[in-house]
């Protein structure tokens, strides 16, 4: 047996421990750099995380800028010719006017054939001058009048120059006293006329001139009595104009409960309303209407509450024509509800002018333009209606480009932030809207007696924007509640032909249903 060799196996040994020592120092390196390592991963992954988070933020960012860019465009691209919007709120003074209709051939001024009308002689007038105009070489001739009869003296040509001229009339009444021998002496006495109450007052003449330059001129209460006073001289306070006003409206309500009732007889009636400023807050004129009468009501709410204290709607039971405010379609006992497609044309222009990669509105546009050419053909031709398979075209014709404005014009995203829709598209909301009311808006093509458009209400509502910009507001409630009575009587008067002032004077002498025609009755 070899004996073991202690050295070999002190050095072995010793080895094996630095061998330990080693694996140790190697072992705590490897978990000094997985420390490491995991420290600068996750560092890593924060870093990766914020970024995605900056990322999305500005995605989000930049889809809102889109929105609000979009909105802008829009916005930009809104003019009077394919919105709501007034012509004096235009950004350039070019005309926007028209644009649906396509522009005409037709030279400015009349077409041949108009009849024109000019200046004629008035049937009536109160005074007349003469003034025989003599040659210059004449003047001061001491031989001119023996030229009297000869040819020279002939009327060679005459012209006329009417003017209009203030007169102030008093009238003065008198009343007689005396002792009737046959009554025993009873002492008699004239009667004054109805409405003679006071020793010195204003006439009927005066409080008409009063009533067209409120009503019918929209010029406010302090200027009337300027321009009363500067006419005639006449120093009317205001005081006296405010109560001629409301007293002239007080007896208009009967009439103008009458205008309502003889409405609702009617197949057809237009309805819209306007906004009002009354004593600094935002009131709603509505107004029921068709080309004989005129009804207009006052009211703090634009919507159902207004509509309805109208006492118009709610009765109605034929068939409305109105935009497409939504109130109009709560009234479900009506029979029939067309849309003015003077309003749509307007915001399909809309849509071609924002975004004319959306061909489908300006088709869909052209298809409500020939629908009502094919219709005033039609009538021109002395139908009564349009024929089954013409119908059916057009709808088809309408249909289709419903169906290619829905495909084309996308739905509202869901936003990653929130995870709700966004907002839907001005495009998206009109092609969704004519899908929805389709019959209402192709009523007028099915159904003759019912119009293109609303203008009819639209014509009625503008005196009351007239007496906005021009007085500015309705101080009180009871002003603009006489302003809506007063109105209607003169928008119907003047429907039958009547003029205003004719209307106004009949109305303070107690005959306002002269004035309207006889329809109230």
């Amino acid at each position: 047996m070899q004996s073991i060799d202690m050295e070999f196996v002190k050095n072995l040994l010793a080895s094996f421990q630095e061998l330990q020592r080693s694996y140790a120092a190697l072992q705590k390196r490897m978990a000094d750099f997985e420390a490491m390592a995991t420290a600068k991963f996750e560092a890593y992954e924060a870093e990766i995380a914020r970024k995605d988070a900056v990322i999305a933020s500005l995605k989000a960012t930049i889809a809102k800028q889109e929105a609000e860019l979009e909105r802008y465009r829009e916005k930009d691209k809104t003019n009077s010719g394919n919105s709501g919007m007034p012509p004096s709120k235009d950004k350039t003074k070019a005309a926007h006017k028209g644009k649906t209709k396509g522009k005409s051939a037709k030279k400015q001024g009349a077409q041949p054939g108009h009849k024109g009308s000019g200046l004629s002689l008035p049937s009536h007038y109160d005074r007349e001058e003469i003034s025989s105009l003599i040659p210059a070489p004449c003047q001061g001739c001491p031989a001119r009048f023996l030229c009297s009869g000869l040819s020279c003296s002939r009327v060679r040509e005459t012209r006329y120059e009417v003017d209009v001229t203030v007169q102030v009339v008093l009238h003065k009444y008198e009343q007689l006293e005396c002792q009737c021998p046959r009554m025993e002496n009873t002492s008699l006495r004239g009667t004054f006329p109805e409405g003679i109450n006071a020793t010195v007052q204003y006439g009927q003449e005066t409080k008409a001139l009063a009533a067209v330059l409120l009503n019918e001129g929209a010029v406010s209460v302090i200027r009337t009595h300027d321009i009363l006073s500067a006419l005639a001289g006449m120093p009317v306070s205001t005081g006296s104009i405010i109560a001629w006003n409301y007293g002239l409206a007080d007896d208009l309500k009967e009439p103008h409960a009458e205008i309502r009732d003889e409405l609702l007889r009617k197949p057809v009636s237009h309805n819209d309303e306007t906004s009002m400023n009354v004593d600094g807050e935002n009131w709603w004129v509505h107004v029921a209407c068709d080309d004989q009468l005129t009804y207009m009501t006052v009211n703090k709410s634009r919507g159902y509450a207004g509509v309805a204290a109208a006492g118009f709607m709610t009765q109605y039971t034929g068939i409305c024509v109105s935009d497409c405010w939504a109130t109009y379609n709560m009234f479900g006992q009506l029979s029939g509800h067309g849309r003015c497609c003077a309003h749509i044309l307007r915001e399909l222009q809309k849509v071609i002018d924002t975004h004319p990669e959306l061909v489908w509105a300006k088709y869909l546009q052209q298809t409500l333009l020939d629908m009502k050419a094919a219709k005033e053909r039609a009538i021109a031709k002395g139908k009564k209606e349009m024929s089954k398979s013409s119908i059916q075209r057009y709808m088809k014709r309408y249909d289709f480009w419903i169906w290619s404005g829905k495909k084309n014009t996308p739905p509202p995203k869901i936003n990653e932030e929130t995870g709700k829709k966004e907002a839907k598209s001005y495009a998206r909301r009109l092609v969704e809207r004519l899908e929805k009311y389709r019959d209402e808006v192709c009523l007028f093509f099915s159904n003759f007696i019912v119009p293109f458009d609303n203008n009819q209400a639209e014509r009625d509502l503008r005196p009351v924007k007239t007496k906005m910009k021009v007085s500015g507001a309705m101080r009180t409630e009871r002003g603009a509640e006489a302003y809506a009575i007063i109105r209607s009587f003169i928008g119907t008067a003047k429907k039958h032909g009547t003029n205003v002032m004719v209307a106004l004077r009949l109305a303070f002498a107690g005959r306002a249903r002269e004035a309207i025609g006889g329809v109230c009755y």
